[in-house]
């Protein structure tokens, strides 16, 4: 009986101790200090600052005649979003509505995320020709830009499981690994079937984490790949970096912990070697 409860305990071990360890490293990244790291690193920000006078006008350019607004205006538009729209100012943006959406996950803040580009509709109505916009074309960039999906509550009840999932999976771990203490006979059998314990998904582990590196070259490749030809190019390097970013932290994040829990495992085990193994009792004589 003793035997199953160890095979039991190995293998249910072997399944929460990885999830906890990879659910602790996908907090680390899924957090809005994180995220806000990573964009300013990858000059998301002043890359599409760049892109977006580009996209001024609603008219093609085979036939200006269907264009929303003028000629003149759109000169006008797009002098101000060249003066206006800069990498910082659409941080200034971003940054909030980051930071707003996980308050809004972990149930902080009720009203949802949102962006307003109120205070550069503004300006672009002062502009000389800015009285020639439509009025429902100004009012539509005056509203906020809301995330509101319409499955909000299973969202955040799958954050808050996100987010609980490592607590729950460690301590689970850990008392696998006390039972497994306790269910072994003598010093010796206890250390190394806990090392060995913590060994088996340690080594799969750290395997699994240099695997790491090349999903994320491969959805790097993905994301990049669809980019080509179109007017959003100009982001293939800071997506690229972007991403490779955030893969080279998840893989040292992944190291770290499984380089720990190897060491911990050699010395259990070097330990073992220098602690007595459990005497059996000798059986009573016959006659005594």
């Amino acid at each position: 009986m003793r035997g199953l409860f160890t095979v039991l305990i190995i293998l249910f071990f072997g399944i929460i101790f990885p999830l906890a360890v990879l659910t602790y490293t996908l907090n680390t990244v899924a957090n809005s200090t994180y995220i806000k790291s990573q964009l300013r690193e990858a000059a998301i920000y002043k890359t599409v600052a760049a892109k977006v006078p580009e996209f001024i006008g609603t008219g093609s350019p085979e036939d200006e005649s269907e264009s929303l607004i003028s000629e003149k205006a759109q000169k006008e538009i797009k002098d101000l979003v060249k003066k206006e729209v800069t990498g910082e100012y659409l941080q200034s943006k971003a940054e909030p509505f980051i930071d707003d959406t996980f308050l809004w996950l972990a149930r902080k803040k009720s009203d949802p995320p949102q962006v307003s580009l109120a205070d550069l509709v503004a300006k672009v109505e002062k502009l000389p020709n800015g009285k020639h916009i439509p009025s429902d074309t100004a009012e539509t960039f005056s509203k906020p830009l809301k995330w509101e999906p319409k499955n909000a509550d299973q969202i955040k009840d799958w954050y808050s499981w996100f987010t609980l999932a490592p607590l729950v999976s460690g301590i689970a771990s850990a008392l696998l690994l006390i039972g497994l203490f306790f269910v072994s006979v003598g010093w010796r059998a206890k250390l190394r079937k806990v090392a060995l314990c913590i060994f088996l998904p340690t080594f799969f582990g750290i395997l699994g984490s240099v695997a790491t590196l090349f999903i994320g070259q491969v959805f790097s490749g993905l994301a990049t790949g669809t980019l080509d030809g179109s007017p959003f190019t100009d982001l293939k390097d800071p997506v690229e970096k972007l991403i490779a970013g955030i893969s080279q932290d998840i893989t040292r994040q992944l190291l770290i912990i499984y380089g720990v829990a190897l060491a911990v495992t050699i010395v259990l085990f070097i330990t073992s070697f220098f602690v007595e193994r459990k005497k059996k009792t000798p059986l009573p004589t016959p006659g005594a």
